[in-house]
């Protein structure tokens, strides 16, 4: 059903759009190393919830086939993966309701690529999350990578806007010449491998630039330099000029009327939309539990905080004892995690026997389809004739209504089988005795029949 005046294709089409010249839009990808363990998934949710990211790209999420599904928390997680059923590699894309609500197709192409297209009020805006073969792979492997990226990307519209994003497993390095349009003044790693070089050719012919260069990163090795006395001594000495620059702009600023004025209409606009909409409307609930416990979310924030000590410390001996730690916690996390799951199936199953006492069966059924094994996925694409997958909504469309009127406007059939009245059936051809059966017949159906098998009465 559509609403009045809306035709189908525009009732099928996003509303909403991902991106809007006055609204920001965070779009981020993450190497998990798997995603086939008991609460991964929700772990990966978290995180992305917690730094307000509208839609994840996962590389190395080892789960097997493809498939559309909405995880417990609300977002929707769409994923591709081997065909043989291994748990390797794999690539998937986690958007939160905003950025789902946009989407228009997504293709998932083989384990290491995955391609989703999402509306914009003025543009639209594909996305191509990746997972590259490392850098020891066979040339094979490589060469077949990089020419299936660059398939899709010449599938995708000219007007769009492209993000090619996901682990490369390459090192970029510095700028080279004839690369300023391509690769930024703050390349990481050092020199570029052979990877890198295939990387930053294929960004150079598709007119695409490496912003993960495009900005200095955080150095963490570098302040070894500092214990040279010369060294701090310089460093010091730029500090404080860079300090005395910004006290001085702060004393001259002149436009504290402008910010007071922009505070206060942010006041105005929170109290006026947020409070307003919180007090009277309220937030929309929802019926899903957490089965993760309190206890397993406190030990997943000791396990992320040993990881930073881990990446940030300098100190051999330290960075052993925080990798002893952390490999002790995160056994702790999946034995815990392992448990909060058993928990949750008894107590569903503990609510399902209750309502079958009662008489429940809407609550049994519920419980049941939870307790299942099978996953929800949604299959929202199918298959041309010559076996192409389709992912538009157009074109699957179409596809259905040519299958239908191959299978609902057949020819009608010469002969039909029927006999006319001058037609005369002779008797050597009825084989099919269509007299009541004897006692004779009847007595030796029952010598057939198995042993404890009821028989029926005999009038």
């Amino acid at each position: 059903m559509t609403g009045t005046g809306i035709n189908r294709k525009e009732a099928c089409s996003p509303i909403q759009s991902l991106a809007t010249p006055k609204s920001s839009v965070k779009i981020g990808t993450w190497n998990v190393r798997t995603m086939y363990r008991i609460g991964e998934t929700a772990v990966a949710a978290r995180e992305m919830r917690k730094y307000d990211i509208n839609v994840l790209g996962i590389s190395e999420c080892r789960w097997a086939g493809f498939a559309r599904m909405r995880v417990q928390t609300g977002e929707t997680l769409l994923y591709s993966g081997r065909d043989d059923d291994a748990h390797l590699s794999g690539v998937a894309m986690l958007s939160n309701r905003k950025a789902a609500s946009c989407l228009i197709s997504w293709s998932p192409l083989n384990d290491q690529i995955i391609m989703a297209r999402f509306n914009s009020r003025y543009i639209r805006t594909s996305i191509v999350q990746v997972f590259a073969p490392t850098n020891d792979a066979k040339e094979e492997a490589k060469d077949v990578f990089y020419e299936q990226v660059q398939k899709v990307l010449d599938k995708i519209p000219k007007h769009d806007i492209v993000i090619l994003m996901g682990d490369w497993n390459a090192k970029v390095g510095d700028q080279q010449d004839g690369e300023e349009g391509v690769v930024g003044h703050h390349g990481q790693h050092g020199e570029r491998s052979e990877n890198g070089e295939r990387f930053v050719e294929l960004r150079a012919s598709n007119n695409m630039f490496i912003t993960t260069t495009l900005l200095p990163h955080k150095d963490i090795h570098n302040t070894a330099k500092l214990k040279v006395p010369e060294v701090a001594q310089s460093f010091k000495i730029e500090l404080w000029n860079r300090f005395s620059c910004l006290a001085d702009d702060e004393a001259n600023n002149s436009d504290d009327h402008a910010q007071d004025v922009e505070n206060d209409w942010k006041k105005i606009k929170q109290t006026c939309k947020k409070k307003t909409a919180e007090k009277v409307l309220g937030f929309q609930s929802r019926s899903s539990k957490p089965w993760i416990s309190a206890e397993s979310w406190k030990k997943i924030d000791d396990r992320r905080e040993l990881k930073r000590k881990i990446d940030s410390t300098r100190s051999d001996r330290v960075g052993e004892q925080l990798r002893n730690a952390y490999s002790t916690k995160n056994k702790e996390v999946k034995k815990q995690l392992k448990k909060d799951k058993n928990d949750s199936v008894e107590k569903v199953a503990e609510e399902e026997q209750k309502a079958a006492e009662q008489g429940h069966l809407k609550t049994v059924y519920d419980a049941t389809r939870k307790l299942s094994t099978k996953k929800g996925k949604t299959m929202d694409m199918i298959k041309s004739k010559e076996g192409v997958l389709l992912t538009k909504q157009d074109e699957i469309q179409k596809r259905w209504k040519e299958h239908f009127l191959e299978v609902l406007n057949h020819p009608a059939p010469e002969d039909t089988g029927e006999f006319g009245d001058e037609d005369v059936i002779p008797e050597s051809e009825a084989i099919i005795d269509v007299d009541a059966p004897t006692k004779a017949e009847i007595y030796a159906v029952f010598k057939e029949m198995k042993n404890r098998t009821a028989g029926g009465l005999i009038v």
